[in-house]
């Protein structure tokens, strides 16, 4: 699988950024974080109590694509990884367009396809040692077992 990804995106032509949505229960209620990472920019944010996991799968989504618009200059193909298999099916359903998420995710790529800009999505399996992919998911775990509770909150990490 590493090498597959290796091939198809390799990290000298490709911006490589990776995704994850979790699913918690803090205090008896459940909710959902989303957290990014690449190495432009590192994200994580918590979606309140009533969200849930493909929630944040999505919305982790939706802020990758939302920074890398911000970041024109700084990459010509851009591959987005998740190991959620539903958001990214959810990208391709022909009534996609019902979730606020994703119309702002195609929104994204329409605005970078008119700068000639390559996006893709691409499914990483889940714990396969895809280090970008752990990181994001060690950094979601973390973000999520420290709050007390659940509530929308937003970071930014500089990268190294």
């Amino acid at each position: 699988m590493l090498e597959t990804i290796y091939t198809l995106h390799p990290e000298q032509y490709w911006l490589h950024i990776y995704t994850d949505g979790a699913l918690t229960e803090s205090n008896g209620k459940a909710g959902a974080g989303a957290r990014i990472h690449c190495k432009l920019f590192s994200f994580y944010l918590t979606l309140g109590h009533h969200a849930t996991q493909l929630d944040g799968e999505l919305e982790a989504m939706n802020i990758a694509i939302s920074q890398i618009v911000g970041r024109i200059e700084s990459f010509k193909k851009a591959v987005i990884f998740s190991d959620s298999t539903a958001a990214i099916h959810s990208l391709t359903k022909a009534d996609a367009l019902s979730s606020k998420r994703v119309t702002e995710i195609y929104s994204s790529i329409k605005q970078l396809k008119g700068f000639q800009k390559d996006i893709k999505f691409q499914w990483v399996p889940s714990h396969f040692g895809v280090m970008g992919n752990e990181m994001a998911i060690t950094w979601q775990r973390k973000v999520l077992q420290s709050a007390k509770y659940l509530r929308v909150n937003y970071h930014f990490i500089l990268p190294n």
